[in-house]
């Protein structure tokens, strides 16, 4: 079943969005490379994993984010369950100053 709204066009277009965004402070010379995906997991943390494990990536960089209590208690941490669940190498980037 496809539980999402959007159509496959709209998943193309976000996906070249969100990739040229991530793209766009990156030094044109790195060999890294940036990979947006919209998926239908139920997780985030679920989907960074089986992204993960799918490409054999030698490094995951995940950065947090700020989150008020509120955040912290319904939501939790996409950081904690990947570091949880993700048996790879990984680095986890403090969140950005405001």
């Amino acid at each position: 079943e496809n539980a999402t709204r959007f159509t496959e066009e709209e998943k193309s277009r976000v996906k070249g969005v969100m990739e040229e965004r991530g793209r766009a402070g990156m030094d044109p010379h790195s060999k890294a490379f940036v990979r947006a995906e919209v998926v239908n997991d139920k997780t985030v943390s679920g989907a960074l994993i089986r992204i993960l494990n799918e490409e054999a990536v030698d490094l995951a960089v995940l950065s947090r984010s700020r989150q008020n209590l509120v955040e912290k208690i319904f939501i939790g941490s996409v950081a904690r369950r990947v570091l949880e669940g993700y048996e790879g190498n990984f680095l986890v980037l403090p969140p950005e100053a405001r």
